[in-house]
């Protein structure tokens, strides 16, 4: 009993890992995430009405592609699931938590081929991948409905597997196998074409260093980059994305001069990160060159090549967090060696280490992840307040500040009342004179908002996350800053405190 125990302990932690997340969602039932993109949420409302035709499929694709963006494998995704689960939202959490922990698996799978030649590590395949949620973007992907990087991470995991397989058993079907999930992740979202400039650098690097199957690496070379030719030809000629908001931020920034500028003045974390993914590449490739990389397969340069590829992508758009989510495989998977190092030392450095990863994996479960999806639960509460509280006041005029104008349209069009997003971060009392039953809507991510001339009052709401106040104005003109306080969690707190610091 205890041998069998034994064996099986790490599968055992990645289901109880899983069953935790999966038990709190199902406790929290949250609801339609307010973090949604608007666009699509408006757009889908022709399905949930009218039902799903070539009329209202062309509408749809026509108003991303408006946008600058063609994502038709997403559209297929939130037609089906946004019409299936209307009723019941909390189920396409569970849904994307499935499909998510599936993958993270399939994540666990690619390590253990890449890192190990003949041995089954068994941590390496069920518990490594949960470190995966200490990189904090990373949580998006399982988080929020409508973020299409979960495309990239789950279909990058079976890409990078049958990539591998083609060099191991130098076939070329294998190969196609992973340019054909590549293209999932680029129809689920643009940026997921990162994987093929992956694939087009490992082949140069193979032809140039490695030489592990240079007749194999020309092949991929040749395809990936017609590929690559096709797309950018498709996107600018059949469907004239770079004339669309998004898609023209690359017209501006996307080129040498203003990559440059965005990666010097990008966060610290992303320079480091982009730096250690360099620095990675470049010790393998020295290691190689000596013949001293041991059981670490040249295939691992993948994953950094990932890091480079995917922030190369990003820059023409600053790195905003939630845009980072699909790095957190490649950038903790970078990590890999150190444990794989300490694991081959005495047996108390092995349970130290894999003591480490546990230990950090719980931590943010209970500390960050379970809190997260409470507060989500929290968003669908003030929507079912909301859509009460309009039967009561018809004519009541809710406020919400700065920074996330979304937050403000959804709040109104999952609940039917009246959102003004305060665009200035100012609410004056010239902005409620003509509406005599006025409320201010925050919650913990809101910037603070400057009042002028007018007076916050109690409290009609409150919860962990949001509160909504009456506003009424003052006799005076009298300016001031006011933020609502809410409870932070022991990690929050240990944040605010590394700010400071």
């Amino acid at each position: 009993m205890n041998a069998c125990l034994v064996k099986n302990i790490h599968p055992l932690i990645f289901l109880t890992f899983f069953l935790i997340v999966l038990g709190a969602t199902f406790f929290y039932a949250p609801g339609w995430g307010l973090m949604d993109d608007y666009v699509i949420e408006s757009g889908l409302e022709d399905f949930w009405k009218k039902g799903v035709s070539f009329e209202s499929w062309s509408k749809l694709m026509k108003s991303d592609q408006g946008h600058g963006r063609f994502r038709p494998l997403y559209l297929l995704w939130a037609v089906s699931v946004y019409d299936f689960f209307s009723n019941n939202p909390t189920l396409i959490y569970v849904l994307i938590i499935v499909i998510g922990f599936f993958f993270l698996w399939v994540w666990g799978k690619v390590i253990e081929n890449v890192f190990w030649w003949k041995e089954r590590d068994f941590f390496t395949v069920f518990v490594f991948p949960l470190c995966f949620f200490i990189f904090t973007p990373f949580w998006n992907n399982f988080m929020y409905i409508s973020v299409q990087e979960k495309f990239i991470f789950w279909f990058t995991a079976p890409a990078l597997w049958y990539f591998v397989k083609s060099y191991e058993n130098e076939s070329i079907t294998a190969f196609f196998f992973s340019l054909f999930w590549a293209v999932l992740a680029i129809l689920g979202k643009e940026s997921g074409i990162a994987l093929i400039l992956v694939f087009i650098l490992y082949s140069l690097m193979d032809l140039c260093l490695f030489g592990e199957n240079r007749k194999l690496s020309k092949i991929i070379l040749v395809n990936t980059f017609l590929l690559l030719v096709g797309y950018y030809v498709y996107c600018v000629f059949f469907l004239d994305l770079f004339k669309g908001r998004y898609a023209s931020l690359y017209v501006i920034n996307f080129n040498p001069s203003g990559i440059v500028f965005n990666v010097l003045n990008a966060s610290l974390a992303i320079r480091i990160i982009l730096g250690l993914a360099i620095l990675w590449i470049v010790i393998y490739g020295i290691a190689y060159f000596f013949k001293k990389t041991g059981r670490i397969k040249s295939q691992s340069v993948l994953f950094p090549l990932f890091v480079i590829a995917y922030l190369l992508v990003l820059s023409p758009f600053k790195f905003v967090n939630y845009l980072l989510a699909p790095l957190g495989p490649s950038v903790m998977t970078m990590f890999y060696p150190l444990y794989y190092f300490l694991s081959q030392k005495k047996l108390s450095w092995r349970w130290l280490s894999q003591g480490a990863v546990l230990g950090l994996s719980f931590l943010f479960l209970f500390g960050i992840i379970i809190p997260r999806i409470s507060k989500m639960a929290d968003k669908r509460k003030v929507v079912e307040f909301l859509s009460e509280y309009k039967n009561r006041e018809p004519q009541a005029v809710f406020f919400y500040p700065q920074p996330f104008a979304e937050t403000a349209t959804l709040l109104g069009l999952f609940s039917g009342v009246h959102v003004n997003y305060l665009e200035d971060g100012i609410l004056s009392r010239e902005k409620i004179v003509n509406n005599p039953v006025s409320y201010l809507i925050m919650n913990d991510e809101c910037m603070p908002v400057v009042l002028q001339g007018v007076v916050v009052e109690r409290p009609i709401y409150q919860s962990k996350t949001w509160t909504i106040m009456s506003v009424n104005k003052k006799t005076n003109e009298e300016t001031k800053r006011f933020a609502a306080d809410f409870p932070r969690t022991f990690l929050e707190r240990w944040k605010d405190v590394i700010k400071k610091l």
